[in-house]
Formats: C-alpha cells, sequence, structure tokens
C-alpha cells in the first residue's frame, strides 16, 4: 500500500499548483456557479453537500485551484477505496 500512497501523492502534486502561484491572488479566486461544478465533477456531490448543510440557496463558490476537482474524479476512479482512505484520514 505504501507504493499506492506515494503513486496517489505524486499524482495529487501533478495536478496541483507550484507553490509560486499559490502567491497569485488572481489565479486563485475563481468563482463557480455550482450547477457548473457539478456537472463537471458530479462524482463529488457539492449540490447533495450544500443541501445536507442548509446551504441549497448557496448559487457560487470560490475555488482556489478548480482544475484539481475536474483532475481529481479520475484519480478516485485509479485508486482502491482502502488507499483514498488512508489519504483522507493521515493514517499512513
Amino acid at each position: 500500500m505504501g507504493k499506492e500512497i506515494l503513486n496517489l501523492e505524486t499524482d495529487l502534486a501533478k495536478i496541483s499548483r507550484k507553490i509560486e502561484d499559490l502567491r497569485d491572488f488572481v489565479k486563485n479566486y475563481n468563482k463557480v456557479a455550482t450547477k457548473d461544478y457539478d456537472s463537471k465533477t458530479s462524482v463529488l456531490g457539492l449540490a447533495n453537500g450544500l443541501n445536507q448543510y442548509g446551504l441549497s440557496k448557496v448559487d457560487s463558490i470560490v475555488m482556489g485551484q478548480p482544475r484539481i476537482f475536474s483532475a481529481l474524479v479520475p484519480l478516485l476512479k485509479k485508486y482502491p477505496i482502502q488507499t483514498l482512505k488512508v489519504i483522507c484520514t493521515g493514517r499512513f
């Protein structure tokens, strides 16, 4: 499992912005309509999450790195659920 975790971390690093780019507030302010977000990454279920927290009227969100979420969908399918759980819980 250690190799899978390393591979997943490497894949996540590849789709993330470089640390230098995170300093640019213009690049990091990406307003996205919630309906547009769900149409691209429905597997993550933003609308359901907002509804569960009583935020169903939220029409847009600001994302620092929106391309991560669209690139994340294939990664969720590529790696076993157990590897994803380890990453999410930080229990290495």
